[in-house]
């Protein structure tokens, strides 16, 4: 998960130079994206367009760059403005799931909350 930190880190420092490259260009918005599927996708070696339809990315692309809507959504990192500080537990029994390749949300959901079964 540290290695994707990176991305979060550009989102909540720089969310406006972001979002002028993603709106510029629809290349740049779907390197991006597929940077993300990518990481995201399991197993590590498979491409993302072995697993999900190309079209469905091109789609999805497509929905974020002709509404220039790539830009608003790396607000979402800026918004967040704990990121890289230790959350309190709220002691509230809260379910989690984890897939074969989550990238830490088991990990990262333990810290801020009381994770039960």
């Amino acid at each position: 998960m540290n290695e994707e930190y990176g991305y979060i880190a550009i989102q909540s420092t720089r969310p406006g130079l972001v979002g002028v490259a993603l709106a510029d260009s629809p290349v740049a918005q779907l390197a991006w994206m597929l940077d993300k599927f990518r990481a995201w996708t399991w197993p590590l070696e498979t491409a993302p367009d072995e697993i999900l339809e190309r079209e469905w990315i091109l789609a999805n692309a497509s929905l974020y760059w002709f509404t220039t809507s790539g830009g608003s959504s790396a607000y979402v990192g800026y918004a967040q403005s704990s990121w890289g500080t230790a959350p309190v537990n709220s002691g509230v029994p809260t379910a989690a799931i984890q897939f074969a390749h989550d990238v830490g949300i088991r990990s990262h959901s333990n810290q801020a909350n009381t994770i039960v079964g």
